[in-house]
């Protein structure tokens, strides 16, 4: 499978366009200043960092009992640390991140009282979650050109080949940090998938 079979991209396609008609329709709507929305739209990115994390810990590497669990995990997150390179497993599919988004919508509007502000803080998260799928995706199939990607790569390497239990975090180690997850990137620590 191609790594570059724009089908698996279909967050991309829908959540820019429909972030940019979200970001024209609040401020038409709206009577907020440019640093209100600047503030909302930055709130947004952050809370995405808190949901990554969430999902991430909380849902995929949950200890599932029953078999129909155990194959919601392995479908939602452990056949991509089976096989980290298959296209497949590297992106949410729309229907999981249109549900997630809707309850993220509504929370933000029960929080702010204003679908005009909720749907700045939602266009902030989804260009947060924009940035976690690219970082992702680079991670696994990009030799990275930054320092800081570097450090993301290596970072997220870890977290598979490594100690699972850890370093949940892929856009940033921020909130493994916060939450005593993270753990530092050692020079000398494997990369490759250990053998049974």
């Amino acid at each position: 499978m191609e790594s570059g079979d724009w089908r698996y991209f279909k967050p991309f396609f829908l959540y820019l366009p429909a972030g940019l008609g979200l970001l024209i329709w609040a401020s038409a709507h709206a009577s907020m200043s440019s640093w209100m929305g600047g503030g909302l739209f930055l709130a947004g990115m952050i809370s995405w960092t808190l949901l990554e994390y969430g999902i991430h810990r909380g849902l995929f590497h949950f200890p599932a009992r029953s078999p129909r669990m155990k194959s919601f995990v392995y479908a939602a997150h452990l056949a991509h640390h089976e096989n980290p390179t298959d296209i497949r497993h590297i992106f949410a599919g729309l229907s999981t991140s249109i549900p997630v988004s809707v309850v993220w919508f509504l929370l933000f509007w029960a929080l702010l009282r204003q679908w005009s502000s909720a749907a700045v803080v939602l266009t902030g998260s989804w260009a947060g979650y924009l940035c976690y799928e690219f970082i992702h995706y680079s991670i696994h199939f990009r030799a990275p050109r930054t320092r800081w990607m570097r450090y993301l790569k290596r970072y997220h390497l870890l977290h598979h080949y490594q100690d699972e239990t850890t370093r949940f975090g892929v856009t940033t180690p921020v909130i493994d940090w916060l939450l005593g997850t993270y753990r530092p990137v050692s020079a000398g620590a494997s990369l490759r998938a250990q053998p049974d």
